[in-house]
């Protein structure tokens, strides 16, 4: 789940007030990943983009300043403006849990920018966020980019065969991770944990 507060994040500079607020997220149980049998084969697969598909306005998230942020927070409503998806970050983590599960990754390519001739690709419809952000940013500026908080994401994975030119699979997950300590961008350094 590296990554998944960086994701988003960036739609927190715009929030609103609402009289009820929304519960703090509760973390899922860990999606657990099944490892490939050994020389098992498979098609390749690439990750081609994540998109949001959340109505605009809805509350998503609770913002704070860190010092009064668990007991002292705003809404933040959906802005499909101020949405701002980092797809290399999303096929940075992507590409590394297939690794970890035992797929052979599609070597680089850098003369063909076009995927769409063999093997799968996998694309994320992000259908549900909840989060909750406190920042050092006393004033809401968030000009630090100082975060800590915890986010909760529900995705629809597709995966498309490009042959038969068909969705071939749809999977539902819901995943997060939540990061305690203040953090620049909210994504910890490469060897950090998510706690």
């Amino acid at each position: 789940m590296r990554g998944l507060l960086g994701l988003v994040v960036a739609a927190a500079l715009v929030y609103g007030t609402s009289a009820q607020a929304m519960p703090k997220p509760v973390l899922p149980p860990a999606v657990q990943v099944p490892v490939l049998p050994p020389n098992a084969s498979h098609q390749h697969i690439t990750f081609t983009r994540a998109v949001f598909n959340i109505p605009e306005g809805q509350v998503w998230a609770r913002w704070g300043s860190a010092t009064v942020c668990d007991f002292l927070t705003e809404d933040v409503r959906w802005n499909a403006a101020n949405q701002n998806l980092d797809g290399e970050r999303y096929s940075s983590a992507f590409n590394d849990e297939l690794s970890k599960a035992g797929f052979t990754l599609a070597s680089t390519n850098l003369f063909e920018t076009n995927n769409a001739t063999n093997g799968l690709q996998a694309a994320a419809l992000i259908k549900d966020v909840r989060a909750q952000f406190c920042t050092a940013s006393e004033d809401g500026t968030n000009a630090t980019r100082v975060f800590r908080g915890i986010l909760v994401i529900t995705s629809e994975w597709q995966i498309y065969d490009t042959l038969k030119r068909e969705v071939v699979a749809r999977i539902e997950t819901t995943a997060g991770a939540e990061q305690r300590k203040l953090t620049d961008d909210g994504v910890p350094s490469p060897g950090g944990g998510s706690k």
